[in-house]
C-alpha cells in the first residue's frame, strides 16, 4: 500500500496543485486537467 499513499501526492505539471484520485484517474480540481497513472 506504499505505492498508493506516493500516488496520492502527486502534483499537476501545469499549475503546481495536488491532484485528487476519481475513478482512477488523477484529477486536478484547480485547472480540471486529467492524468492517468502513466504519467510520472
Amino acid at each position: 500500500m506504499e505505492n498508493e499513499s506516493k500516488l496520492s501526492g502527486l502534483f499537476c505539471p501545469g499549475c503546481q496543485s495536488q491532484c485528487v484520485w476519481e475513478d482512477g484517474d488523477l484529477v486536478c480540481p484547480d485547472c480540471n486537467e486529467q492524468y492517468t497513472g502513466d504519467e510520472e
